[in-house]
């Protein structure tokens, strides 16, 4: 099971909606996908038609509260599956102050699940502990960045962590790649950095560019992937690029 953090700590750059669209693309594929929300805000979850008081969350999964298998979901899209979040995530770095390894709490909750093709990490617009968990069990990072000149700032110290992360708690992670979220190609400043970024990352990259897209936002507000109920639309498309640009990555590394 390739396992895919999706973090970067400023919000709003579209994490919840990558790992959303791509996890239900793969799926599509039929590609068994696993699809966990860490982010207290369960944006994922809800964007997914799911309540988290309806049953075992990360929270009591994380907690030893509860098993994977009484904590994952099957959700309404064939092959994608979900670890809801809930708010009480929010205060977990404070409840595990003192409790040895809780970098490690999501690797060994998932060590001995091996039947998913994919799993993909919702993180949190912050660089504690939750992103942390993501980015030890994870054996990659996705980035979603926009094009502005804040993200880039953003980037530098995410890059920073990833490589501490590599070098003291997960020797086998590394940078997946980079995403265009909400791109704009008729801006001027979108291209600037997008070609900067380029430059600096090269394949790095993904070529697919995810476009502003109401429809996308309307979808998630539904509980369904615009990719299943919006297929044809201008955001799914993308999302079906990078999708099948992603799954090219994957084979070449193998």
């Amino acid at each position: 099971m390739l396992k895919t953090a999706i973090v970067n700590q400023k919000g709003g750059v579209g994490k919840t909606t990558v790992t959303l669209e791509l996890g239900a693309q793969l799926a599509i594929t039929g590609k068994k996908v696993l699809l966990a929300d860490l982010d207290p805000q369960a944006n994922l979850t809800s964007g997914l038609g799911e309540k988290e008081n309806a049953g075992a969350t990360v929270y009591d999964l994380l907690t030893n509260k509860a098993s994977f298998s009484e904590t994952v979901r099957e959700t309404a899209t064939k092959n994608l599956f979900l670890l809801p979040a809930e708010r009480k995530l929010a205060g977990l770095e404070t409840e595990l102050a003192n409790f040895d390894e809780k970098e490690f709490l999501l690797q060994k909750a998932l060590e001995a699940i091996n039947d998913f093709d994919y799993a993909f990490f919702d993180c949190p617009p912050s660089l504690g502990l939750l992103s942390v968990n993501a980015l030890v069990a994870a054996n990659k990072v996705l980035v979603p960045v926009l094009c502005e000149y804040y993200s880039l700032e953003g980037l530098k110290e995410l890059l920073k962590t990833v490589k501490l992360v590599k070098k003291y708690l997960n020797p086998d992670l590394s940078l997946d790649g980079l995403v265009f979220s909400r791109f704009d190609n008729r801006l001027g400043l979108d291209k600037y950095i997008s070609d900067s970024l380029q430059n600096s990352f090269g394949s790095a990259v993904y070529k697919a560019r995810i476009p502003k897209n109401v429809t996308v936002a309307e979808a998630a507000g539904r509980g369904m992937p615009a990719s299943i109920i919006f297929k044809n639309c201008k955001g799914s498309e993308a999302y079906k690029r990078l999708a099948e640009e992603f799954s090219e990555k994957q084979e070449a590394y193998k």
